[in-house]
């Protein structure tokens, strides 16, 4: 993991954030110490989700690497549901988001892997 982020420094980025799975995070980092103060006193922000296998990551630099694009269209709403919604009454909140990642510069995004554990 450490050499990604040395790797996105080597072209031209700051490795700021990663994103692992939170079997890793709760069983291997939180508690352990070393690496996990490591990236704290750096300042590096850590995102659990399911959605990245365990033993692996995704570090990167988040903020230059790709750009949220936002269309202008989207709508946050609170009101009440149409009747039959819900099993209850009660104030909804109904959102809309309609927006897209454009990603600028892929060489600021490593997907860390274990030795021998597949694609990178």
């Amino acid at each position: 993991m450490l050499a990604a982020f040395d790797q996105i420094e080597q072209t031209g980025g700051t490795g700021h954030a990663m994103v692992v799975n939170p079997a890793d995070y709760y069983g291997s980092l939180v508690g352990a110490g070393g690496l996990l103060d490591d990236l704290a006193r750096e300042k590096v922000k850590i995102c659990r989700n399911r959605h990245v296998a365990p033993g692996c990551a995704l570090v990167g630099d988040f903020s230059m690497a790709a750009r949220l694009l936002e269309s202008g269209r989207s709508v946050i709403r609170v009101a009440q549901p149409p009747t039959g919604t819900f099993s209850r009454p009660g104030t909804a909140v109904c959102a809309e988001v309609y927006e897209g990642v454009a990603v600028q510069l892929p060489t600021h995004f490593f997907h860390v892997v274990p030795e021998g554990g597949g694609d990178d």
